[in-house]
């Protein structure tokens, strides 16, 4: 069976996100007169927050609050901050998913609003704290953004994320479909898998929710050092929780701490649920599993 026709990572990723959230953005076509972003402005531009603010759904204050907030190519930035301060919602909001309740969002100068969603997703690669495993072979499923990846070049990368001892137990390598029932998946090798993905996917800007939870010291720093490394050339956005990880970035955010009641705060597990528009259905899948562990 051929792998599915490749759409941009953000684009699927965020509609499985909608559908862990209940709700779908309205369909926003392209605006007329909007200006072209095109690969070659798109590859060198500088992605900024201005005076942000932004909310989630089910809260009527804002919670993030005058950000300002730049990312440009070979400039890796990262962000932290307590639970409940906002780190996640600055990621929805790059990725056009919650729209600013205050303030800016800029693509190279060009307010992001004259672009549409899906235009914007298309310049990022976004690796979530949560990930989805595609239930497809681990080669579909890291090739969704980077139709033309080579089995070298997966390997190659699968290994400087320190996942070679997991491939090489793998009877079928890169063919292996990864079901939860016949190939459990650690939280740990989820969230590689789910880096390597971005990773391959080249686009212009990384966004990286947490790519070191679930490891330990050692591999953590490996995979840090392997994500500068391959994002040399890009813009990149890590949320990073571990303070000790926070020095191998050049420029760090903090986002203080806005509390929040129980009621409020996002949930830990996002509920799940079909659509006709969620990257499972794209896949032809009838739904999407993750493990944890």
């Amino acid at each position: 069976m051929p792998d599915p026709q490749p759409r941009p990572l953000a684009d699927l990723l965020a509609d499985d996100l909608a559908q862990r959230l209940g709700r779908q953005p309205a369909p926003q076509p392209r605006p007329a007169h909007a200006p072209e972003l095109g690969p070659e402005r798109a590859r060198t531009a500088t992605v900024a927050l201005r005076g942000a603010a932004a909310a989630y759904p089910n809260r009527p204050g804002p919670v993030l609050r005058d950000l300002d907030l730049e990312l440009a190519p070979g400039r890796p930035v990262a962000l932290a901050g307590p639970r409940g301060s906002g780190k996640t919602l600055v990621v929805l909001t790059l990725l056009r998913f919650l729209d600013l309740t205050a303030g800016n969002l800029s693509i190279d100068g060009t307010d992001a609003r004259a672009c549409s969603p899906g235009e914007v997703r298309a310049l990022l690669a976004w690796s979530p704290e949560q990930p989805t495993l595609f239930p497809t072979s681990l080669r579909a499923g890291l090739r969704v953004g980077a139709p033309h990846a080579t089995d070298r070049q997966i390997t190659d990368l699968l290994r400087q994320l320190r996942l070679g001892p997991w491939l090489d137990r793998l009877e079928q390598g890169l063919d292996t479909v990864l079901a939860p029932w016949d190939h459990p998946v650690s939280g740990g090798e989820l969230q590689r898998l789910s880096v390597a993905r971005a990773v391959l996917a080249d686009r212009p800007v990384l966004l990286l929710d947490e790519p070191t939870r679930h490891l330990d010291a050692a591999t953590a720093d490996a995979v840090l050092q392997a994500v500068l490394e391959r994002a040399a050339d890009r813009s990149l956005l890590c949320i990073i929780h571990r303070p000790e990880e926070l020095a191998a970035f050049p420029e760090v955010h903090h986002l203080d701490a806005d509390p929040l009641s129980a009621s409020d705060r996002p949930p830990d597990r996002w509920p799940r649920g079909p659509g006709p528009e969620s990257a499972a259905s794209w896949l032809g899948s009838p739904g999407l599993r993750g493990a944890r562990r």
